[in-house]
């Protein structure tokens, strides 16, 4: 009788394995029959976010000011992919993973932070121990670091476990850096009270690229989740206070679509659904931030609303970026006040524009880091903080506990709708103007307008 036997040979590419299947007739060496099957391999978490932020940048719309360019984004779409092998993207059966469909919903959550090593109220060692509460925690994130430094390695070190963008980005090619001027940054510096603390002009600018920083990571949405958070990278000072090493910090829901616009509404625990289970009664159009001084209108330093931890929704950040760099120009331009502090600066945001902002009141003031107990569960929240300022409850003479009312003068006539100079850099000089062209004036203004 004839005998057969088959060989099988294998090729592959870094997309494919080709198999070839040959059967033979053993006893006259005829080739008799051919079969070729090509299988793609499937395509890693880690390819897939690079495609899908790839995707996304193209479409980018033009930067809202004061960005004047894509370079913060770019610096996501290009950063340093760390931890994705820990995740395995065949485990979600939905997703066909030879089309071209958005990564799937395997997260939550992007925490957003930074860290820039330079001269300022708290030392290098210092943020080296608290780091690490923050990059213990499981939620993806992207980490905004100077290039080419020894803190790249220390991240990568640190988040080997949960996926994981390092977008190096240097400082001076920051929007800070390069929509302002040093003029303007060294006015500012001048008429900082807190200069000595401060030190420098340097973490002015770092405070006020959050939003920025925010929004870049929004709009490529590389792990595809519609809750985003800010949190300083050594926001827990204490490590006993961080999540488990390898846990969720963010263990609640504040983008759930059943969210009530109603912010003195309980959320439910009743439903079957279980991601509305543990959600909070934040609305998903504000921004949920804590309360954490309330210093009075004319306070010459009035900070109500803490810069180191904020969470929402994907639209709420959009919304609040407008409404903050809105109010950082009409202070800038219009009023000649310091803006270095993010806290005074969305303080005042959230005083005009009462839509966006969700403040939380932790029981007592000065409660810095408590916000994060809200997120992880272990405190509840039912309201918007009943002590906090809202420019509409200005005339509540003492009402909801605003005992320290004092209506400075002219606040009435504040420019909430000034436009923003777009597409433009800023700087501060000592110009002419006015009916006397002999007088000089000191203006905050586009450069181009600043006549030397």
């Amino acid at each position: 009788g004839l005998r057969s036997s088959s060989t099988i040979t294998s090729t592959s590419t870094s997309d494919t394995v080709t198999q070839s299947v040959i059967a033979t007739d053993s006893a006259t060496a005829t080739t008799t029959d051919t079969v070729t099957i090509t299988v793609t391999k499937p395509e890693s978490l880690e390819e897939r976010v690079r495609r899908q932020m790839k995707a996304n940048f193209k479409s980018l719309p033009s930067p809202p000011w004061p960005q004047l360019d894509h370079s913060t984004a770019q610096a996501i779409a290009n950063g340093i992919l760390v931890g994705f092998n820990t995740t395995d993207i065949n485990s979600n059966t939905d997703i066909d993973i030879n089309t071209d469909t958005d990564i799937p919903t395997m997260f939550n959550n992007t925490i957003v932070t930074a860290y820039y090593a330079f001269e300022s109220k708290h030392s290098v060692k210092e943020y080296t121990n608290w780091m690490k509460g923050l990059l213990q925690t499981s939620d993806p994130m992207i980490v905004f670091l100077q290039p080419n430094t020894p803190w790249v390695d220390i991240i990568k070190q640190h988040r080997k476990h949960a996926p994981t963008i390092i977008a190096t980005l240097e400082f001076e090619k920051l929007v800070m850096s390069t929509t302002f001027t040093k003029e303007f940054w060294d006015w500012q510096h001048q008429i900082d009270t807190e200069r000595l603390v401060h030190k420098s002009s340097g973490v002015y600018k770092i405070w006020n690229e959050k939003l920025i920083f925010l929004y870049n990571a929004i709009l490529l949405n590389p792990f595809q989740t519609t809750g985003y958070a800010w949190m300083d990278i050594g926001y827990f000072r204490q490590i006993r206070d961080a999540p488990e090493p390898q846990t969720p910090l963010i263990k609640v829901n504040y983008t759930h679509p059943n969210n009530s616009m109603n912010p003195t509404t309980k959320a439910t625990t009743t439903t079957n659904d279980m991601s509305h289970k543990n959600s909070i009664p934040v609305p998903q159009n504000k921004v949920l931030l804590l309360h954490v001084r309330n210093d009075p209108l004319d306070s010459i330093a009035r900070v109500n609303i803490a810069g180191n931890a904020f969470y929402g929704t994907s639209q709420a950040f959009l919304n609040l970026y407008t409404k903050y760099y809105h109010t950082f120009w009409d202070w800038i331009h219009n009023h000649h006040k310091f803006i270095g502090s993010d806290q005074f600066v969305i303080t005042e945001t959230c005083r005009r524009h009462k839509e966006v902002c969700y403040p939380y009141f932790a029981g007592r003031f000065r409660s810095w880091f408590a916000l994060s107990a809200v997120v992880m569960g272990e405190k509840p929240i039912t309201e918007v903080s009943p002590h906090y300022l809202f420019k509409d409850d200005e005339n509540d003479n003492g009402k909801n506990g605003n005992v320290n009312v004092k209506i400075p003068p002219n606040t009435s006539q504040l420019d909430v709708d000034v436009q923003v100079p777009q597409g433009q850099r800023i700087t501060y000089c000592t110009t002419t103007g006015g009916s006397d062209s002999d007088k000089e004036i000191d203006v905050v203004v586009p450069v181009e307008e600043c006549k030397q």
